[in-house]
């Protein structure tokens, strides 16, 4: 709760925009026509199907490995200690690394996590694994708030932070309880853990690749803003208009000669 209030109050951007009636379908076409935008969200998408399989089946199989009850709160609070000094120290954590790379560890970290799970006997030294919680979602969420702001206007801001949502805690987690539940009942908790670990880990190779391509290809992050668009539009009638009245008056002056 602690963690999303900070969230809520510091993390997520609150800038001032003119009140702009946009229809759904306008969003849509904005992210789809929005190439480095859409591999992002795909990738965060597939980072919330991971938070789902943790968050749905790590309890059950901690019970299955006779874990007590007292051990499942320890690792519940284990999963903030990171946090919390990880979005403090946000503004560092930008200034080294790119949201690429933040996204690219978010889910590094993510795999590691899970395939130590996997290998969990004793169900104490979960204790171990549960701060990794801190840096897969701090990560992701750095880098996620971060490159929407760039890649939407700022008339489309809270939209922004609106499919940010419905991808990492929306579709995502939707898609990750039905694959995680078909794993765990063919391939059990350890296998299931390890098998979306590689996969995981597949993504975010794909991810690195489709990106750096993208940009190499000269796609950018960032948007026009239709205030900077107008202003330009504005500026170049402006020169038309007076290159237009010179050689007009040029063409009068030969007259009179």
């Amino acid at each position: 709760m602690a963690t999303a209030m900070y969230i809520g109050f510091i993390i997520v951007p609150h800038d001032e925009t003119e009140p702009f009636q946009r229809k759904f379908v306008d969003v849509l076409r904005h992210v789809v026509s929005h190439r480095r935008l859409l591999v992002f969200l795909t990738a965060l998408c597939f980072m919330g199907m991971g938070y789902a399989i943790i968050n749905t089946f790590l309890f059950i199989f901690l019970y299955s490995i006779d874990a007590p009850t007292i051990l499942l709160g320890l690792s519940v609070i284990m999963t903030v200690v990171v946090e919390i000094p990880l979005f403090q120290s946000s503004k560092h954590v930008h200034e080294r690394f790119t949201d690429r790379q933040l996204l690219c560890m978010s889910i590094f970290a993510w795999a590691i996590r899970v395939t130590g799970y996997s290998f969990l006997y004793n169900p104490w030294f979960v204790l171990c694994l549960e701060p990794l919680h801190g840096l897969t979602f701090g990560f992701m969420w750095l880098s996620g708030i971060h490159f929407v702001r760039r890649a939407f206007p700022k008339s489309l801001s809270h939209s922004s932070i609106g499919f940010l949502s419905a991808t990492a805690f929306g579709v995502g987690p939707l898609v990750g309880n039905i694959v995680g539940g078909s794993l765990y009942q063919y391939l059990g908790a350890r296998g299931m853990f390890r098998f979306m670990a590689l996969f995981m880990i597949c993504i975010s190779v794909v991810f690195l690749l489709l990106d750096r391509q993208l940009e190499h290809l000269g796609y950018s992050v960032e948007v026009e803003e239709e205030g900077e668009m107008k202003a330009k539009d504005v500026v170049v009638e402006t020169s038309l208009s007076t290159a237009t009245a010179a050689a007009a008056a040029e063409v009068d002056r030969e007259t009179r000669e």
